[in-house]
C-alpha cells in the first residue's frame, strides 16, 4: 500500500481509522485483484499488495503499472459497476441497514453491543459516497 494512502487511512502517526476511506480502498484493491484473475480469499487479500501485483503484471504482460495507477484502474472499474447498478435501479436506500440494527442491541459472540447510531452511519455513508464521487 502506498505510504501516502496509509497515512490517510490510519493517520501519521497511526492514531485513527478513516473507515469510509478504508472501505473505498478495499473495494478498489479487491477490484484490481479480481480484474487480474487472482483469488480474493482473505489470505490473498491480506498478503498480496500493489507492489507484488505491479511486478506480477509486468512479468506476465510487459506492461508496468504503479500501485497508484492500479488503484485508479480499480476505482474506475468499481465506479462503472456502480453506474450500471444505478442505471438498473439501485438507490441509496440499499446502502442502509435494516431498522432493527438501529433499534435493538446486537449480540456479538458472548457480548451485547449497542445498536447502531443511524446519524453516524449516514455520516459515514455520505463521506463514502463523496470519496467515491457518487451522487444519489
Amino acid at each position: 500500500m502506498p505510504q501516502e494512502l496509509k497515512n490517510k487511512l490510519y493517520g501519521d502517526p497511526p492514531t485513527k481509522l478513516d473507515f469510509p476511506l478504508v472501505i473505498k480502498h478495499s473495494e478498489d484493491m479487491a477490484t484490481v485483484i479480481n480484474s487480474v484473475g487472482l483469488c480474493n480469499r482473505p489470505p490473498i487479500l491480506r498478503t498480496l499488495g500493489n507492489e507484488f501485483l505491479s511486478r506480477a503484471i509486468k512479468m506476465v504482460t510487459g506492461v508496468e503499472y504503479t500501485p497508484e495507477e492500479q488503484l485508479r484502474i480499480g476505482e474506475t472499474v468499481w465506479n462503472l459497476q456502480h453506474e450500471f447498478n444505478v442505471r438498473e435501479g439501485e438507490t441509496r436506500d440499499e446502502y442502509a441497514y435494516p431498522d432493527f440494527f438501529y433499534e435493538e442491541d446486537l449480540p456479538a459472540g458472548s457480548e451485547i453491543k449497542p445498536h447502531l447510531d443511524r446519524e453516524k452511519i449516514n455520516e459515514a455513508l455520505e463521506r463514502y459516497f463523496e470519496l467515491s464521487g457518487w451522487k444519489f
